[in-house]
């Protein structure tokens, strides 16, 4: 609905990474690795010399972002940066992670556009350019929100099983209600959905459990007087393993839309610092701090709460889509169907057109 929605503030263009142990400003576009400080002299070479030579390298069906990125950047730019800007969005393991699930439009890239940054040029104007970045001001909620409204629904209901009769499918609940539909979709997290289907289907319940979720925590704060963090002004930074960085990163969230009181998010865990997510709060508290006064010279301000995501974001390794096939493949025959973030990409976008497709 109109008001709902809001245009980031411009600052949401002022990313940072850290490099050298200090905040190094970068912009979203391939073009802005030629310019910014993050990069060595070193690195802008790699990525002249990525764009210039084209090639028409096969590449494996599935390959680990480190391949590809280590192929045609060299190690030492993955290390320093690549390893940053992919802890931002997938938390995971480069080593691990899957070139086909997580950069569609980079597979094959070699093959179709001679390179990675030609790839990445290439994809604005195949999607007809991007508008900009948008939020909503009372938070993502609002979509389910708007969906109760137009959806009969029951909300807090816990599901202890799913069978099918001859008319479609049976929902029974913990206290014993049960829910008769003609179809289902199980729009649940992959932990949540194999034991549901170990019984009806024990081949996709096989393979759903067998799908990795990176844990990550979130202390959230504020500065009690402005200036005091001595952060600069943006979307937040990102810090590859390499700099020994206690978090991930952190989002500047005042920034994002109002540009008021600065509020804050740092991120703690991922895939390679699993046992970090899970510390107490206090160390979690103690860790973050450590990385602002380290960074700026600042301080945190109030903390107002640790926020914990045991499995946080889904981790789609080298060879997932065949892995998502053959669980999808065992429901044949069944009316049912599979969404959630292993069923597609990362961003939200990519959450709601998983659902749309179950539903189709």
């Amino acid at each position: 609905a109109e008001g709902e929605v809001a245009k980031l503030n411009p600052l949401a263009s002022h990313r940072y990474l850290v490099r050298g142990g200090k905040l190094r400003a970068i912009k979203p576009n391939p073009l802005s690795l030629l310019t910014t400080g993050a990069l060595t002299w070193g690195d802008r070479f790699s990525a002249l010399r990525e764009y210039a030579s084209k090639s028409a390298f096969v590449a494996p069906e599935d390959e680990s972002m480190r391949a590809l990125f280590e192929r045609r950047f060299g190690a030492p730019m993955v290390d320093a940066v690549f390893e940053a800007m992919f802890q931002g969005i997938f938390a995971g393991d480069l080593n691990e992670l899957s070139v086909r699930s997580c950069l569609p439009a980079l597979s094959g890239a070699e093959q179709r556009h001679g390179g990675v940054l030609r790839a990445l040029m290439a994809a604005p104007k195949a999607e007809g350019g991007k508008p900009g970045l948008f939020s909503f001001t009372r938070g993502l909620g609002v979509i389910g929100e708007y969906a109760a409204k137009r959806v009969p629904h029951t909300c807090g209901v816990e599901v202890a099983e799913v069978t099918t009769t001859a008319a479609g499918v049976s929902v029974r609940s913990v206290d014993g209600r049960t829910f008769a539909a003609k179809k289902l979709v199980l729009a649940c997290e992959a932990p949540a959905t194999a034991p549901l289907l170990a019984s009806l289907a024990p081949q996709t319940a096989k393979e759903l459990a067998a799908f990795d979720y990176a844990p990550v925590s979130l202390v959230q704060w504020t500065e009690r007087t402005p200036g005091e963090a001595r952060l600069p002004r943006g979307f937040g930074y990102l810090a590859a393993p390499r700099e020994q960085l206690f978090a991930l990163g952190m989002l500047f969230i005042g920034d994002l839309l109002d540009g008021g009181q600065r509020r804050f998010s740092s991120l703690v865990g991922g895939a390679l610092q699993r046992d970090r997510a899970a510390l107490p709060d206090d160390q979690l508290i103690e860790g973050v701090s450590a990385d602002v006064q380290r960074l700026t010279g600042g301080v945190v301000g109030e903390v107002h709460r640790v926020v914990r995501y045991p499995r946080a974001v889904f981790q789609p390794k080298v060879g997932h889509l065949d892995a998502l096939a053959r669980a999808k493949a065992g429901l044949a025959g069944l009316p049912i169907a599979l969404a959630g973030s292993y069923c597609g990409g990362a961003a939200m976008k990519d959450a709601i057109a998983a659902g749309f497709e179950a539903v189709a």
